[in-house]
């Protein structure tokens, strides 16, 4: 008899066939979950058949995984967008069985995946974090083999606290990675502010990943989503008309503090995002808000580095060259390419 020991010990995911080497970490592209919320590894049957008299008949093992991180900066986005494009590795370890044996408890290796990966970006009054999200489903036969090789032990177990994004840990747990919210400024168009800063009831920004299923459960990723909803308590006459008289279609910048010199920004071309405007007028309570949505493609969101553009370091590096530089600040620049 034996009870499993519980718990997530790391979840990475990485370019296509890195998995594959057991080799300390050789440069760059990691994205580690790393600080995160709880999270579960959901396997469950999928498409079961049903005979005449109502047995379930096997068809498919599908795999789910969802996660809160809250390290995970703007250079991951990218490299999350630059997997949805280009295939990624995508690893589960859970705490060891056996004390000694690091992988005794189950490491699952998703080798050569093209589809199935997603994001929430999601960046509120409240907080800052990244939902990332992961499903394929196999046929039975192929998921048991995944199953068995995760309990052989001789599943490759990249070693990557040498890594600096890892935090020197083989959790891959980086404090300094973490960000809390911090407003500066949300402007449409830009040089405009919205509200003033303390005029904001709420607001909330999610970038997220859209597209469609295939037959394998997976995500197919087509548009990069993004949706800011901004709440004011200056709903005066003088305020609603000034929002309804402003450009359907105007360009935005939302910047958001990572130290005292050191930001993310991200900045709309006009004529990317459309808003809606919504305002109440009553005896409790008084609110104008604005709402700016829209659908992008990959080729429409372009980042940037270095102390010009948020971060520190030299400007338009190549953030594989300085992964940590890369995740201090960052600008991301959203629209056709000019």
């Amino acid at each position: 008899m034996a009870n499993s020991r519980i718990g997530i010990k790391r979840c990475l995911i990485s370019p296509p066939g890195r998995m594959a080497t057991p080799l300390p970490w050789p440069d760059g592209n990691l994205v580690s979950i790393g600080v995160r919320k709880a999270s579960h590894l959901v396997i469950s049957p999928l498409d079961e058949l049903t005979d005449y008299r109502n047995r379930k008949l096997r068809n498919k093992i599908n795999f789910k995984y969802s996660v809160d991180s809250y390290q995970l900066s703007m250079r991951d986005l990218q490299l999350l967008m630059l997997f949805m494009q280009n295939g990624y590795d995508f690893q589960l370890v859970k705490e060891a069985q056996t004390p000694g044996l690091p992988a005794s408890g189950g490491v699952f290796n998703w080798a050569n995946q093209v589809n199935g990966l997603g994001f929430v970006y999601t960046m509120t009054n409240k907080d800052r974090f990244c939902t990332v999200n992961f499903e394929t489903a196999l046929e039975f036969e192929n998921a048991k083999a995944l199953i068995a090789a995760a309990d052989t032990y001789n599943s490759v177990l990249p070693i990557i606290a040498s890594d600096p994004v890892s935090g020197g840990n083989e959790r891959g747990e980086n404090f300094s990675l973490v960000k809390h919210p911090w407003y500066f400024s949300i402007e449409a168009p830009t040089g405009s502010t919205i509200f003033d800063k303390k005029e904001i009831i709420e607001r909330s920004l999610k970038i997220s990943s859209k597209g469609t299923k295939n037959e394998y459960n997976e995500d197919v990723v087509n548009f990069i989503n993004v949706e800011l909803k901004i709440k004011g308590s200056d709903a005066t006459i003088n305020k609603i008309y000034d929002l309804l008289n402003r450009s359907m279609s105007p360009s935005l910048s939302i910047k958001e503090m990572t130290s005292p010199n050191t930001w993310e920004e991200l900045v709309f071309q006009p004529n990317v995002l459309t808003h809606s405007d919504d305002f109440q007028l009553g005896d409790d309570q008084d609110f104008s808000q604005v709402t700016f949505a829209a659908d992008l493609t990959f080729d429409q969101i372009t980042f940037d580095y270095g102390a010009m553009f948020g971060g520190i370091g030299v400007n338009h590096y190549a953030p594989e060259f300085n992964e940590v530089e890369a995740r201090v600040g960052a600008t991301v620049t959203l629209g056709d390419p000019v």
